[in-house]
Order: C-alpha cells, then sequence, then structure tokens
C-alpha cells in the first residue's frame, strides 16, 4: 500500500476449494519491531468481517504479515472450532491514513491492546504485547457490571467514557476492555436501554398525572360526563327532519336553599369529612348540576325551566317572603316557569310583584286574569317560544289551587284541557309543531291529559306531586323516566310525561329527538332524573363542586336567617319531645309553646283577629245544629203495611236535610235502640275527620245503646247526598235520608230543586229479610218476598203520594237518589227528555237521556223542562230490578205515577209499562265528562276483581269479591291499622 491506497486482503477461510489441488501458500511470523514504527502503522491481525476471515498489510512496505504461528502450514486449514471462535470473538479494525485524521484511530499500540484480538492473539509471541496486556489487565482489576459498562481507556488515563459499539460497527478510540470469553451482544449492554425506556416511561407518568390534576383542577366536572351522558345523541342517527335538543327541568323547590339530610330534615354540608349519605339537594348543588347539564357532548343551548313551587316550605320563605326564591330563580336562568298553588299564598299583589322580579318568562294556559290584577295579565302568558329551537312551552296549573290557596277575586282557573289544545293550535298558526306542556297538575293528572288532549304534544313536564320517576333502590318509584302515555284519540302519537320529585333533590334532564310532525322519537328520546347527592360515591355528581355564583347569591339571606335561628329568646325546663308516631297524637308541651308563642306575638292584635275569625266564618258558612233521637216507631208507608221502623224524634220519615257550601251540619246523634247504630254520610270524603265517617267496624265503634255521639261534618263537597245508619240493614228499616249541598254557585240554571228518593220497602224487618237472603235452605229461599217502591218514602196504588208537580215551561231540577238495600232502579218520564249534569256529587257537562238507571246508593241530578201546556198530564216509571230477590219471577218490578199538570188532567200515556214510548236504552255514564275536566287518576295496577254469591264457614251465602267476603272486625279496622305498626299488614290483628 505505498501509494496510501487501500488494497484488499486475501480471504484465507473460504470453504471454496481452488481448480487445483496444490497446497495454499505458507505464511511466516513477523516481529513486532514492524508494528512500532511510525512509518508502518496498520492492524497486522487477521479479523472476522461479516464472514470474511481478512488480513492487515503495512502501509509502507507493503509486506504482507501474519499472526499465526509458524507452525501453521499450507496444508492446514482452520479448524471448525477455530472458526467458530473467529466468528464469536472477533471484530474488524479498519484503518485509514493517519496523517490528519481525527476520526479513525491508527494501528497503535492502544488500538491494538483494546481491541478484543480473540483467540488469535493466543498466538502471537510477541512479549511487548502480552506484557502491556498483562500491565493493563493488573491496573483494571476486577470490575462491577456497571463499572464494566462504562469503563475508562485506562486507569488513571482520564477516566474518559467511551461508550460500546456493537459488533460490526464503527471503532472510536480506547473501547473498553472487555473479557476474551464475554460476547459483545450481552445482557449487560441491554441493561442501558432497558433504564433508558425505564426512565422515559417514569417521566411520561409524571407528565400524565400532572395532565390530570390540571384537568380535574380547572374543569372539575368532566369526569362526570361518562356517568350523566350514556346515550349522547349521535347526530349520524337522527333521520332527515329529526331535531334533537336537551331539556333541563325542576320542580317543586319549596324554598329549600341548604341541603338537608333526608333521614332527619337537619340542613347538612356534602364537603364535609363526615358528611352523611343522605345529604342531598341545596340550590348551589342544583345549579352546578344544571349548568353541567347544559353542556355536554351534542349539546347547543339546552333549555332550562321549572314546573311550580318555588315557595314556600322553609323559614327563608317566612323571612324574605319570596325574595330568597326569586334569587334563585334568576341564578338558575330558567327559560320559563308555570305556576303553583303555593306562589297564591300570598294573594295576587303579592304575586304580581313576585313575578315582575323574576327574569325567566311565566306561564299558564288556563287562569283567567280578565277580571283580575292588570300587572298579573301582562306578567302571565299562556305560553312562549323558545326561538333557538322553534319550540313552544304551554303552562298549567292545578284546579286544586282554589282549595289549597287564596285564588283571589276575579281569578278563573279553566279547564286544563281546553287550555291545552287552544293553546297548541295557536302556535300551530305560528308555525310551531314542536310543544310541550309545562305543568303543576300532578303525575296523574299528568297521564290523564295526555291521554285526552289533542295529538301533538310531546312532553309533559310535571310537578305538585313530588313524583319520583326513575329506577332508584333509594326511592319508590311512580313510573318510569319517562312515562310514554298513549293518546286516547286513536292515533299512534305518545307522549312522554317527567317530573323530578322535590326540593332539590333531583334534576332532571332528556335528550329530546323530534320528528318532523311535532312527536318524539320514543327509541331516540333519553334521559334520567339526576339526584343532586355529591356524598355517595355511586352517585354520578360525586364530588361535584357547589357554584360559587349561587353561593354568593344565597350568602346574605343564609347569614340573616342563621342570625335569627341563633338568637336566644327565653328557656324552659320542660322536655319539648316531638311526636314519633300516631300514638303520641296527644296534647305536648311543644304544641303549647308554639300556641302561646302565637298568641304572645299577637297579642296586640288578639282583638281583630278574633272579630276576622267571626266574621270569615260567617262569610264561609254557618253552623246547622240538629238534636237526633234515634229510636222504633210505627209506620205505613205504601198502605199496606204497618210495621216497626227507624225513625227520628219520633217520627218517620227522618227529615231531609239541606246546607249550603261551606257549613257545618252538627248532628248530636242518641241512640235508643236496644242495639247500636252509627250516622254515614253517603258520598262525603271526610278529609282529615274519618273520626266522623260512621262506618262501623271501619272507622267507629258505633254509638252504644243509650250512649249518644256528635258528628261534625264539613259540608265543603256540593250536590246530592244522602245520610243513613251503616250498621246492619237498619238503613232498610228507615233509618236515611237525603244530604242536599247547595253550591254558593251553581253550573246550572233552573227554576226548581225536586228531590225525587227512590227506594225499594220490605213489609219485613231487615232482620227477617237478611236470614232469607243469606240462607241455603232451598225452601227458605223459595219463599216469596219482594220490595214495594216508594218516592220520597210514600208508595202504594194511591198514585196521588207519589204524584210530581210541573208547571209549564219551568225547569226542574230532579235529584235522584236510589236507597234501596238490594236492587237497581230505573227512571224515565214519559214524553220528556232529561239533562244529566250531576252524578254523585260532580257537575257534569250536560248529556241529554231518555231513561236512567241507578244503582244502590247512586245519585244523579237531571234537568227537565216542563211542557208548556197544561192540557195533559204524563206517567213516569221508577222500576226496581229483582235479579237476586228469591221467589220472584220477574226481572223488572213496575211502579209507574204520574208528572201533573193540571188536576183532573187526562194521562197522555198509559201508566203500563208495556204502552210505554221511554227509551230504556241506557247510557254509559262512565263517558260523562266533570265540569271542570279534571282528569281521573292514572291506572298504575289492574286488580280483577270477580264478584259473585257463595257459601262460606257459617254455611249463609254472601256475595264475595274474588272468593272473600266482608267480617266485621272485632275493633274498627282503621284503629287497629294506625295503633299496630307493621303487624297492621297481617289479617290476624283484626281479630278474625
Amino acid at each position: 500500500m505505498a501509494d496510501g491506497k487501500y488494497t484488499p486482503l486475501h480471504d484465507i477461510s473460504s470453504n471454496e476449494s481452488s481448480d487445483t489441488d496444490e497446497p495454499g501458500p505458507t505464511y511466516s511470523t513477523r516481529t513486532l519491531s514492524t508494528f512500532n514504527s511510525p512509518e508502518t502503522r496498520a492492524v497486522l491481525t487477521p479479523r472476522r468481517f461479516r464472514g470474511k476471515t481478512i488480513e492487515a498489510h503495512s502501509s509502507s512496505t507493503g509486506k504482507l504479515s501474519t499472526l499465526a504461528d509458524s507452525d501453521i502450514t499450507t496444508s492446514r486449514r482452520p479448524s471448525p472450532l477455530s472458526h467458530a471462535r473467529n466468528r464469536s470473538n472477533s471484530m474488524p479494525i479498519r484503518f485509514s491514513d493517519y496523517e490528519g485524521s481525527n476520526s479513525w484511530a491508527g494501528p497503535n499500540l492502544d488500538s491494538i491492546m483494546n481491541s478484543d484480538l480473540g483467540i488469535e492473539e493466543d498466538m502471537l509471541d510477541n512479549p511487548t504485547i502480552a506484557g502491556e496486556r498483562r500491565r493493563r489487565s493488573s491496573i483494571s482489576g476486577p470490575m462491577s457490571t456497571l463499572g464494566r459498562l462504562f469503563s475508562s481507556r485506562a486507569a488513571g488515563n482520564g477516566g474518559e467514557y467511551y461508550p460500546l459499539e456493537p459488533m460490526g460497527g464503527e471503532t472510536r478510540p480506547g473501547r473498553y476492555l472487555r473479557q476474551p470469553s464475554e460476547p459483545i451482544w450481552s445482557r449487560r449492554m441491554l441493561a442501558v436501554p432497558a433504564i433508558m425506556f425505564a426512565a422515559m416511561g417514569l417521566v411520561a407518568l409524571v407528565i400524565s398525572t400532572l395532565a390530570w390534576v390540571r384537568e380535574r383542577r380547572d374543569n372539575p366536572n368532566e369526569h362526570i360526563d361518562a356517568k350523566l351522558f350514556p346515550w349522547a345523541i349521535d347526530p349520524s342517527q337522527l333521520s332527515n327532519g329529526q331535531y334533537a335538543m336537551r331539556l333541563v327541568h325542576t320542580n317543586d323547590l319549596h324554598a329549600h336553599l341548604l341541603p338537608f339530610d333526608t333521614a332527619t330534615g337537619a340542613d347538612c354540608d356534602p364537603q364535609l369529612q363526615n358528611s352523611s349519605a343522605h345529604c342531598v339537594g341545596g340550590v348551589a348543588y342544583v345549579k352546578a348540576v344544571v349548568d353541567h347539564l347544559r353542556g355536554g357532548t351534542n349539546v347547543h343551548d339546552a333549555v332550562v325551566v321549572d314546573a311550580g313551587d318555588a315557595v314556600q316550605g322553609t323559614p327563608f320563605d317566612s323571612l324574605f317572603v319570596g325574595n330568597a326564591s326569586v334569587a334563585v330563580i334568576n341564578a338558575l336562568r330558567y327559560d320559563a316557569v308555570t305556576l303553583g298553588n303555593h306562589e297564591f299564598d300570598r294573594g295576587l299583589d303579592h304575586l304580581a310583584k313576585y313575578l315582575g322580579k323574576i327574569r325567566a318568562s311565566a306561564l299558564c294556559a288556563n287562569l283567567d286574569f280578565t277580571r283580575s290584577i292588570p300587572a298579573l295579565q301582562a306578567a302571565v302568558q299562556p305560553f312562549t317560544i323558545i326561538e333557538r329551537h322553534h319550540l313552544g312551552i304551554i303552562g298549567l296549573l292545578t284546579p286544586d289551587t282554589a282549595v289549597s290557596s287564596k285564588l283571589g277575586v276575579g281569578v278563573q282557573i279553566t279547564d286544563p284541557i281546553t287550555a291545552v289544545n287552544s293553546a297548541r293550535a295557536r302556535l300551530a298558526k305560528m308555525g310551531i309543531n314542536r310543544v310541550v306542556v309545562l305543568s303543576h297538575l300532578g303525575f296523574d293528572a299528568d297521564q290523564q291529559l295526555a291521554t285526552r288532549i289533542d295529538p301533538g304534544i310531546g312532553l309533559i313536564i310535571g310537578g305538585h306531586t313530588h313524583t319520583y320517576l326513575g329506577n332508584s333502590t333509594d326511592e319508590t318509584p311512580g313510573g318510569t323516566y319517562p312515562t310514554w302515555v298513549a293518546n286516547a284519540a286513536g292515533s299512534d302519537w305518545q307522549t312522554a310525561v317527567v317530573q323530578a320529585k322535590s326540593f332539590g333533590q333531583y334534576v332532571g334532564y332528556l335528550d329530546l329527538v323530534f320528528n318532523d310532525d311535532g312527536s318524539l322519537d320514543s327509541r331516540l328520546t333519553r334521559g334520567t332524573p339526576v339526584p343532586v347527592s355529591i356524598v355517595p360515591q355511586i352517585s354520578p355528581v360525586h364530588g361535584m363542586a357547589p357554584s360559587a355564583l349561587m353561593q354568593s347569591v344565597i350568602r346574605p339571606f343564609v347569614k340573616e336567617a342563621k342570625e335569627l335561628e341563633s338568637l336566644r329568646i327565653g328557656e324552659a325546663e320542660a322536655e319539648f319531645a316531638a311526636p314519633e308516631s300516631q300514638r303520641d297524637m296527644h296534647e305536648l308541651a311543644l304544641g303549647n309553646l308554639v300556641s302561646d308563642a302565637l298568641v304572645w306575638f299577637n297579642r296586640p292584635m288578639r282583638v281583630c283577629m278574633l272579630i276576622a275569625s267571626l266574621l270569615a266564618t260567617a262569610a264561609l258558612g254557618k253552623r246547622v245544629e240538629l238534636n237526633w233521637k234515634i229510636s222504633y216507631v210505627q209506620a205505613n208507608p205504601d198502605g199496606e203495611n204497618k210495621r216497626q221502623v227507624i225513625g227520628v224524634n219520633g217520627k218517620w220519615p227522618p227529615p231531609v236535610i239541606e246546607v249550603n257550601q261551606d257549613d257545618v251540619l252538627v248532628i248530636n246523634a242518641f241512640n235508643e235502640l236496644d242495639e247500636a247504630t252509627s250516622l254515614h254520610a253517603h258520598g262525603f270524603h271526610q278529609r282529615g275527620t274519618p273520626y266522623y265517617d260512621g262506618a262501623m267496624g271501619v272507622s267507629e265503634c258505633g254509638i252504644p245503646p243509650n250512649g249518644n255521639f256528635t258528628y261534625e261534618l264539613n259540608a265543603a263537597q256540593t250536590g246530592t247526598y244522602w245520610l243513613h245508619s251503616h250498621y246492619l240493614g237498619q238503613y232498610s228499616d228507615g233509618l236515611r235520608t237525603p244530604l242536599i249541598v247547595h253550591a254558593r254557585r251553581e253550573q246550572y240554571r233552573y227554576d226548581h230543586d225536586m228531590v225525587v228518593m227512590l227506594e225499594g220497602w220490605y213489609h219485613r224487618e231487615s232482620r227477617d229479610v237478611g236470614e232469607q237472603l243469606l240462607s241455603t235452605s232451598q225452601s227458605v229461599r223459595e219463599t216469596p218476598f219482594r220490595p214495594y217502591m216508594l218516592v220520597n218514602s210514600r208508595g202504594g196504588s194511591d198514585l196521588s203520594r207519589t204524584t210530581l208537580h210541573f208547571e209549564p215551561g219551568k225547569t226542574y231540577r230532579l235529584r235522584l237518589l236510589n236507597v234501596a238495600a238490594t236492587g237497581m232502579v230505573r227512571f224515565g218520564i214519559e214524553q220528556h227528555s232529561m239533562r244529566v249534569i250531576e252524578v254523585d256529587g260532580v257537575d257534569t257537562e250536560p248529556k241529554e237521556v231518555n231513561s236512567m238507571q241507578l244503582s244502590v246508593g247512586q245519585r244523579v241530578s237531571v234537568l227537565v223542562t216542563a211542557k208548556n201546556s197544561t192540557k195533559a198530564n204524563y206517567a213516569y216509571h221508577a222500576d226496581i230490578f229483582t235479579d237476586i230477590q228469591a221467589g220472584v219471577d220477574r226481572a223488572v218490578l213496575p211502579f209507574t205515577s204520574i208528572v201533573e199538570y193540571a188536576h183532573g188532567a187526562p194521562l197522555r200515556n198509559s201508566t203500563s209499562d208495556e204502552d210505554s214510548t221511554v227509551d230504556w236504552n241506557f247510557f254509559e255514564d262512565i263517558d260523562l265528562v266533570p265540569i271542570d275536566r279534571q282528569p281521573a287518576p292514572g291506572v298504575h295496577k289492574w286488580v280483577p276483581l270477580e264478584v259473585r254469591t257463595a257459601i262460606f264457614d257459617d254455611r249463609r251465602e254472601h256475595l264475595a269479591f274474588n272468593n272473600r267476603t266482608y267480617e266485621s272486625p272485632l275493633v274498627p279496622s282503621l284503629t287497629t291499622a294506625l295503633t299496630t305498626g307493621y303487624q297492621a299488614f297481617y289479617p290476624d290483628a283484626y281479630g278474625f
């Protein structure tokens, strides 16, 4: 290589044979002195490189040298073992022109000593190399794994670091001194990348943790989304014409500003370490949940509404007279609210001021303010339109407001169904077909509303009944969320009904998907009531922070209320225990304290309050007091059979009782019979006064012989009722009379009010009739007995006793009552139509009929307009059915009397049923519509009842429901139910 160029080395390890069998050349040993001269700096050892053995040569003389011993002859080839050693231990040593080169090492002594010479080094006979190798090995000494990995060039040689290189890679000066027997690819060499990868992983973990912490700090509620929105609407799921939006709703907050414990009712703080899992609500958390629900995947501008009763229920409302609720409503940024019944509690003037302060749209379509305060007319609208979604919202108020609150003069609640249909029609004309109803009717009424309104309402958001809908294991659900109700019009239209309980315990939300026609896609429309329960880890909003804005809004109200609560006004040594059950419902020290405090507080106005109370009582109604001595008397009502009956004050029949609405009917009853008795106002609800219901064995023990009892009946209801004994068959022995409650303002105009009491009368006492009805003896049952019709306690062949007198052209209200013991009655007047206006105390829309059928105990009022002529009289029929009467062949026992226009005028029709022109095709009274259109309660469970007669253990035949007959308990069942706790669910507790 005298010319400075690289000359390839001859391959001496090839396995290929030459063309001739001549032996190869013989290599001789070269002395080390050649290596030490500067002119000959070249590596002279054979190396393995990519499977090839190469031979070094001198750069100056060009003399070929070898590291093989002199005993290696031309006839010797490397053995397989030597070949393997060469492949595993050898490494290429490259060189370049040493002059001016700073990248590659020349073949100096260091490069030779630091190179792994492999097994061939054992063949070297140069003592200089062997000595230098021993010297450097002694200097290095034993090395740890890390030391061997990162060894210096040589001990005491600057401690410079030289990284490792893979086999076959470029060699830098001063490679570390490796043990001859150790492969270059060892596990020690893999430790470096392993450590590097571990360090990188640790750094990545730290970075991701810091990012997670920062994200939770900046967006603390993002982790809640997965729990709240598991079915987020995917726009790709929507078909053409469909529209998606979110609606968030609350109801019945009732001024519950702070979180409270549902187990105790006391205030609580969810952020405390030991806070109870029952700690729920609080408007700061309600707002946090509402604000979170406003956002979310694919949600744009959610609509937030409230279904009424934001006021009344806590000291915050009493102290701040609705102002705290106004602040809360405004902070929640509702789009619309409807009015609840409690919004009227402080009167119309206060309501007008209250509505003037809130920024949300106040809605109510079934309120008529036209004769009331002008400010209310401006503040309350029947509906509103949310332009950003082309959504119409209609408001509704419960008709109960007239009773449960102060509706005020000049305000009228109209029919909710009519109001919704009218508002929806107006919205349709404006091009709005996505319509929802914001209702304060109650859950059952909302379902009835959905059934009976015209199709076109997609959703009803409810309130008033504090109903929970959903599948929580901690609540008793009133239905599913949402509850889908089919429209009764026969179409495929379904309306969703929702509600979110009360007091801020839940916030409801629905992801709505509207179809082109305004209906909801029940498959895609989803949602849930979100529990505002921050403490339990299973809660979807666990750990959510309260709204700082709402906290600042309510802080002054809370501060003032807490200061007032901490004010000490006195002290007492008595134990103020609250009643824990019905057993504690007696006079308590706590009740006396509250009463005394109220009297003390109002002491300057005590006289004024007394006068106002008296005036209010006089305005509302009067006290009607009757003294009844109940005893046996003799009577012959049909003129055919005189027998013992039960009368009042020595006379029979008892007098008809007539009172006005809101009167208090007081009856001082004295029992002069030889058995117990009672008085029951048939059809009276007796809300709050079940002990005056008179049902022996159920609500009372009855009045014993020679005993007395005072009944106080609140005539809050209007219509036709009757008062009768509720013991054995005493009312069929005569202890019964009509009870009429006249309304202050009747719904219909008429000239005369006429009671027509229809009764099946027996010539034998009820004891004998009952024995025959219940007997299983065929001979006894076949003994003929029959009822005889009485009209207003009169009957018989003398028709003058039962004649009804009409004046020409007058309108009569006939109050029909069936007070028979066993049989249904039908009633009709020849050539006269009737209009039904009341059934069982409920005014109805007029229904024209030709005849009426009344079950036992039923009452119906009809309007009959008299003829304009007195030239004829007409027959009327009051026939009694005898389906269960033994020994009677006919199914109907006819009774006919006269409607008289003029005495002596001819009958236009015969009094025979055979010649009757009355149409006896009865209408279904279930089709009658209440005049206030208040829907019937919804059906949650169907109970099949089979009614039939059966023979029981006493060997007597009884009427039975599902093979069970009634047995009077030893103790009134209501008393047992209220005093036996959970045992009230067991029949044995009632003494059977």
